[in-house]
């Protein structure tokens, strides 16, 4: 299993988000929840919530991968790219486990 964690600074907003994810994933649906405070995926390949933390003065990031890893090489980079695209400060990190034994990657 492959989590991501994290966040995203800088002023970015739930629809930035919202609209470079979705370059990533066109046919998915992504929806907006809480009277549109938290942003939620429906599955796919990346089945991701992503909600205000005003403590830490950013929008909190928690996902799941649901590919491999030669999948998730693919990914990264189309990840990244997407998101400075739309000039969206991030702080990521995923995290892998592999024969009960966990690993933990920032994303540059």
């Amino acid at each position: 299993m492959i989590m991501f964690y994290g966040g995203f600074r800088g002023g970015a907003t739930l629809h930035q988000l919202k609209t470079a994810l979705d370059t990533l994933f066109p046919a998915s649906k992504a929806s907006f929840i809480e009277n549109g405070t938290v942003l939620i995926s429906d599955g796919g390949m990346l089945e991701y919530a992503i909600d205000h933390d005003q403590a830490a003065g950013r929008l909190a990031f928690s996902a799941s991968f649901h590919g491999n890893e030669q999948e998730l090489k693919i990914f990264l980079p189309k990840l990244v790219g997407a998101l400075r695209a739309h000039a969206i400060d991030y702080r990521l990190e995923y995290e892998v486990e592999k024969d009960g034994k966990f690993t933990t990657y920032n994303i540059d």
